[in-house]
This record gives C-alpha cells, structure tokens and sequence, in this order.
C-alpha cells in the first residue's frame, strides 16, 4: 500500500516535482502567487505575532524576519535558483490572474476566492504606513529579484 502524499501551503516546487514525478511535473501547466515583498513582510509579521505578541514589526525585520521569509518564498517557485514555474500570479492583482490561469487551463468557471487568513491582523493600516523608511529599503535590497522579476517598483508594490 502505497503512503498518502501530503501536500501543504507555501510547499517548495522541488518537493512537489519529487512528489508527483518529474514526468507529471514537466507536463503540468504550474503556477503560483506571490505577493509584493513590503506586504508579505508586513503579512508575516502579524501571522507570526500571534505565538509572540510582544515582537514588534522592527525587531522582525531587523532580526531575521526577513531572512526566513525569503527562503520560505522563493522555494514555493524556484529550484535550484531558477524560476521553474510557468506563471506567477501577482496576489494585488490576482483576480485577473487567475482569470489567465483558469482560461489556460480550459476552466469552465470563474474562480471565487474565499477571504482565508483575514482575521488575524490587527492594525489594518497599509504596509507603506507601517513601515519606516529604513526598512522599506532593507526590504527593497533583499528582495531585489523578486521585485524586478515581477515588475515591482520601489513604491510598496506599484508597478
């Protein structure tokens, strides 16, 4: 008997591909979302404030915050470094996208998307507010090819 393959959010391309076989891998229309770095900074910030409620946004970012969330998120796309996805939704935009997903893959429907994950922040104030200039910048240099490969600028996801 064979074990149940388990698949979970943020998983990285390269364990999916050894998953499903590079066979299924090579012939699968692959895509993902990503989100502009200064958000998904600020995003993992209030996710991970709830097991320590008393770090501040500063101290994730100056300590390791940022660190960690690059890794965990260029896997989710990358192997070996290189981009191995066939599409990257852009999640400020990703109605539209998943428009360009679901008629790609022949969808008959229009994807509704559910409001997951929408309760645990609690300062509701954009990224560009929170953020000080410092540490827009910081993110703005760590998340560099990210930012030119989807075609961020430098004004908290403009582009």
């Amino acid at each position: 008997r064979r074990p149940a393959v388990r698949f979970y959010n943020h998983m990285p391309a390269a364990a999916i591909r050894d998953l499903v076989g590079r066979k299924v891998w090579n012939s699968y229309f692959k895509f993902c979302v990503e989100r502009n770095p200064w958000d998904r900074a600020v995003s993992c910030y209030f996710w991970r404030k709830q097991e320590d409620p008393s770090r501040s946004l500063e101290e994730f970012i100056d300590h390791g915050g940022l660190e960690l969330l690059k890794m965990r998120g260029r896997d989710v796309y990358r192997i070996d470094g290189q981009v191995v996805v066939d599409f990257i939704c852009r999640y400020e935009q990703l109605e539209e996208d998943l428009e360009k997903v679901r008629l790609q893959l022949g969808l008959p429907e229009s994807i509704q998307l559910p409001h997951a994950k929408s309760t645990f922040r609690t300062d509701l104030r954009s990224s560009q507010e929170l953020l000080v200039p410092r540490h827009v910048q910081r993110i703005q240099e760590e998340f560099a090819d990210e930012i030119e490969l989807l075609g961020y600028s430098r004004l908290l996801g403009g582009g």
